[in-house]
């Protein structure tokens, strides 16, 4: 083990009380200062809400006060952009966390790191000219070679057009690289048997050699390129555990197989301190990850830390979170504000009413203030319906329209937010809260595309990720919100004008956004509504003035959020065979534990374990009448609330 260049008392008791109360930070709890004061490779499991990140940038200010290497730095890493510069915002609080920004350190992610100190090299040393690291010019790109390759490519035309029943294009989106027997392969879509014996395997390989050498790539390919240039050039990994002799890994969670594979074979066991953050039972996957989440990582180790009490809620969410944790049992201490769990039963007739019932729940129950602060959010598991006439199956069947703004009602949605923030941007010291609602909004946007989750966090990053230089795309989208939260937000005209630069800066971060622009653009149009809100209110309760519109956004979006409320709508899963929220209530009303459900049940009760554990004061769930009756007893036995919702939008009542 390398010694840390740094004072001996770095991480001492004393320094990290003078530190925290320097930064503002409360360390009150074991758990805390055991692994602040850890300097060996440990595993840290941490609840949601524990204060993980302030944790991270704590340690990483202590280690930066004595700092004495010119050569050597820190290495932190977790998997978006969002993360990173969440913990590089902490550190510009301290005059000498400011210098772990720059070299010899790095903060950055997984991909980042991968990209700068070793694929990257590894193509230059090819003399390989890098065009694009994107799917769908990756894959036009392949079906050109396919098209002019003449009797070359024969045998897996003839295969693509007779035995796979999808458009070729989905195969050449998604095949990558892979580092497999020493040498790069080829994995190709889940589902798609295709042995490497085969004639049609080998082609396929000769058309992703050939992209490769035309510098058209995927995200994923770097991985198994770097993983190959360390396999034969065993001095990189060498050099890269002498610069960085700490290795901070956060959300360890989300490191897939190839990830984790690589990670070790630069930082090997026993050579450099590695120190792996993250929550386990967060662990979800979009569609196009499950097939490398499968075989993910060995976070956390039998023996982890654990960091179990949550600042963000209290005892009653806190129990319904503990009772969903599905891939390591956890019981989570609520360290935070109490809350209320609620039941919005609805049925047929009212479905088109939980939303707007919700938003006057929320204004009922929790100070105005704090709903300014962090706005309600209104999360599904699936945005848009599928082909089942089964109902509802998606935020689509709650609110008409979501997915592809096909109605004049929701068309608003983006511009009833941007009103909202536009109140939070002319209100008294709330700007920073105004911009990252629109922030929030736009990430909403994305879900009508098939830009991946991960994609999608690098081109709409943290607010302390927008760069307020113009030149820069960030800058750009920095300046587009800027110009909404201070133009006129009730004429037509100028609305289109203040879209277009957000339509043209979210297409430049994207890589292109496809077939997807239009629905994006109906989603930005303007709808003559009432510009304090659209919601129907009764004398008896709060005015529009009063309440918030809830922004809704799919479940994968939300990680890492915090709201005031959350409403998890009730989905139809993609089987088409069971409901969501129906099946998580059941589990919760019988105390079974997820271990003990099907392998679909454990899926639908990890990812709303993630939507669960977003509220600080009121977690609520929709469920239809039929479904929530035999379970009603044993849940109100649990604390939860039972409200009806009326068809007539905005009411509710016990």
């Amino acid at each position: 083990m390398l010694p840390l260049p740094c004072d001996q008392d770095a991480l001492s008791a004393e320094q990290i009380i003078r530190m925290a109360a320097a930064l503002g930070l409360e360390v009150s709890h074991e758990q805390q200062t055991a692994f602040l004061q850890s300097a060996s490779s440990l595993d840290l499991q941490a609840a949601p809400g524990s204060g993980k990140t302030s944790l991270l940038a704590l340690k990483l200010a202590l280690l930066a006060n004595s700092w004495s290497s010119p050569g050597q730095g820190v290495c932190v890493m977790s998997h978006t952009n969002t993360a990173t510069e969440e913990i590089a915002d902490r550190l510009r609080t301290s005059p000498r966390g400011k210098e772990f920004l720059k070299f010899p350190h790095f903060i950055g992610t997984i991909q980042s790191f991968t990209h700068t100190f070793v694929a990257m090299p590894a193509l230059r040393a090819a003399q390989i000219q890098v065009r694009s690291f994107d799917d769908h010019q990756h894959a036009r790109a392949a079906q050109r070679l396919l098209t002019v390759g003449g009797f070359r490519f024969s045998t897996v035309r003839r295969w693509l057009s007779t035995t796979y029943s999808y458009d070729p294009l989905a195969v050449f989106r998604t095949m990558h690289y892979v580092f497999h027997d020493d040498e790069l392969a080829l994995d190709t879509p889940t589902g798609l048997r295709l042995g490497h014996d085969t004639e049609s395997y080998k082609q396929l390989l000769k058309i992703k050699h050939r992209l490769a050498q035309m510098g058209y790539f995927r995200y994923a390919d770097m991985f198994a390129i770097a993983e190959r240039h360390l396999h034969n050039n065993p001095q990189v990994g060498a050099a890269l555990r002498r610069r960085f002799p700490f290795v901070l890994l956060d959300e360890m969670q989300d490191t897939s197989s190839a990830q984790e594979r690589l990670l070790n074979r630069v930082f090997p066991a026993g050579d450099v301190i590695v120190q792996r953050v993250g929550d386990i039972n967060q662990r979800i996957y979009s569609p196009d990850t499950r097939k490398t989440a499968a075989r993910a990582s060995s976070f956390p180790q039998p023996h982890a830390m654990e960091l179990s009490t949550s600042r963000r809620f209290g005892p009653q969410i806190a129990a319904v979170a503990s009772a969903l944790t599905v891939h390591r049992r956890q019981r989570i201490e609520g360290g935070g504000p109490d809350g209320d769990l609620a039941l919005m039963i609805y049925d047929d007739s009212s479905v088109g009413s939980v939303v707007s019932a919700f938003e006057r729940l929320a204004a009922q129950r929790i100070p105005h203030t704090t709903l300014h602060h962090r706005p309600p959010r209104v999360l599904g598991a699936r945005s848009s319906k599928g082909t089942t006439h089964r109902r509802p199956q998606s935020i689509d069947c709650y609110l008409p329209g979501y997915a592809r703004a096909s109605t004049p009602a929701t068309t608003a949605s983006f511009l009833h937010q941007a009103r909202q923030a536009q109140k939070l941007w002319q209100g008294p010291g709330e700007s920073a809260q105004a911009v990252q609602a629109l922030l929030t909004a736009t990430r909403s946007l994305l879900d009508v595309t098939e830009i991946n989750l991960q994609a999608q966090d690098q081109a709409i990053p943290h607010l302390s990720g927008l760069s307020r230089d113009p030149r820069h795309p960030h800058g750009r989208l920095r300046r587009a919100f800027l110009d909404i939260l201070e133009g006129n937000l009730t004429d037509p005209a100028i609305w289109h004008a203040l879209t277009g630069p957000l339509i043209a800066t979210m297409d430049e971060l994207c890589g292109g956004l496809g077939q997807s622009r239009n629905a994006i653009t109906e989603l930005l149009a303007f709808h003559d509504i009432d510009p304090n809100g659209e919601i129907n209110t009764h004398d008896n309760g709060p005015t529009a003035s009063t309440m918030i519109t809830a922004i809704p956004g799919t479940i994968h979006n939300a990680k890492g959020e915090t709201h005031a409320a959350t409403l998890i709508l009730e989905c139809l899963d993609k089987s088409g065979h069971i409901y969501d929220v129906h099946e998580v209530l059941t589990l919760l009303a019988h105390g079974r534990p997820p271990a003990e459900a099907s392998p679909r049940v454990r899926d639908t009760a990890q990812l709303l374990f993630v939507a669960v554990t977003r509220p600080t004061h009121l977690l609520a769930m929709a469920i239809h009448h039929d479904r929530a009756q035999p379970l009603l007893p044993a849940l109100v036995s649990q604390g939860w609330q039972v409200h009806e919702v009326n068809d007539e939008p905005g009411y509710a009542h016990h």
